[in-house]
């Protein structure tokens, strides 16, 4: 239990600093100011803004997107620590051994994530219309 304990404490951090974030997206207070003079500056800036519910596409879009911002910030995060932990080994194999295991299984998730974002462009555009 010891050997994951930074990985834990690391994932705890994130999820905590993302959830606010998540909770205040899933809040429906209605049109505030605010909200109209965004809808304001996105009917000038050239983007559809419609006052009904979104699609049940437009919604799963919405979502796919959110999540593969957050896979790419735990990648992020995860390539930092792989190299923070590479540069403090001093010479401990078996650090860089674990920095290098890191390094390799990002470069691979990045990889499947890249090629999940290519196959819902695809869709996007296959089947709803490009924008």
């Amino acid at each position: 239990m010891n050997k994951y304990k930074k990985e834990i404490l690391a994932t705890v951090i994130i999820g905590l600093l993302l959830a606010p974030t998540l909770l205040f997206a899933a809040l429906d207070k209605g049109r505030s100011d605010l909200e109209k003079n965004l809808v304001e500056g996105a009917d000038s800036a050239g983007f559809e803004t419609t006052g009904s519910q979104p699609s049940l596409a437009v919604l799963a879009g919405t979502v796919a997107r959110v999540f593969l911002s957050l896979l790419g910030i735990i990648f992020i995060a995860y390539t930092i620590y792989a190299g923070y932990l590479w540069m403090t080994a001093a010479g401990n194999e078996e650090n860089v051994t674990k920095a290098k295991n890191i390094i390799r299984n990002v470069v691979i998730g990045l990889i499947v994530v890249l090629t999940s974002v290519a196959i819902y462009m695809f869709v996007k555009t296959a089947l709803i219309g490009a924008e």
